[in-house]
């Protein structure tokens, strides 16, 4: 019987095709370790895109929340210039003449004081109001002294002789004007009442009796 041989050199070779065919196989685990690494970065950019567009949640819209806040109370620098501006309009005596557009310095000057203060659209309101009751007042200082003056040259020492229809008449007109006076004058109290004590109070509204122009 004869003996197998096999030559070193031929299993040298086998060993090394072997081996080459092991390098060339793929290898799944490598690939799917890229892939871990590959997902996350994406991600990471998507979110960072994301953050850009949208501010990522900043707080950028909270200055035009604050800008639509609505004043709920006068200011005490604006109520003080108010208030002084009131008390004014209330003792002024000052009677323009008919027609007249002129007023007293005195008092637009504290109103005018209280225009300056105003730093809100209810602190303005509330100085147009004090323009609406001041020639509220003038006209009713008007109507006094013409009322007075009147009395006077119909009545007074030097008025001419008068039948007893024409005093009837006259004391008919006096009295409706007399009327008038005090239904003005009535109305004005209780604006000037109201409207202080809202001013002491911090108020931006301005009370129903001095929102509209005293007749």
């Amino acid at each position: 019987m004869g003996c197998a041989f096999q030559s070193p050199l031929k299993n040298d070779d086998t060993r090394q095709q072997n081996r080459r065919k092991n390098l060339a196989e793929p290898r799944p685990r490598e690939r799917k370790a890229t892939m871990t690494i590959t997902i996350p970065v994406v991600v990471l950019s998507l979110t960072l895109g994301a953050c850009v567009l949208t501010g990522c949640g900043s707080s950028k819209s909270k200055p035009a929340q604050t800008t639509l806040a609505v004043q709920t109370k006068l200011s005490d620098s604006y109520a003080t210039s108010a208030l002084l501006a009131l008390k004014a309009i209330q003792r002024d005596p000052y009677v323009p003449a008919k027609g007249s557009q002129l007023v007293s310095r005195f008092t637009q000057e504290k109103i005018d004081a209280a225009d300056v203060a105003a730093v809100s659209a209810e602190e303005t309101n509330c100085t147009n109001a004090l323009n609406t009751v001041y020639h509220a007042q003038l006209d009713l200082n008007q109507r006094e002294d013409e009322r007075r003056r009147y009395q006077e040259d119909c009545f007074g020492a030097d008025a001419p002789a008068c039948s007893r229809k024409q005093m009837d008449a006259l004391v008919k007109l006096l009295t409706a004007e007399g009327t008038v006076i005090r239904t003005i004058k009535g109305r004005l109290d209780t604006c000037f009442s109201d409207f202080d004590t809202s001013l002491r109070a911090r108020s931006t509204d301005v009370p129903a009796s001095c929102a509209t122009e005293q007749k």
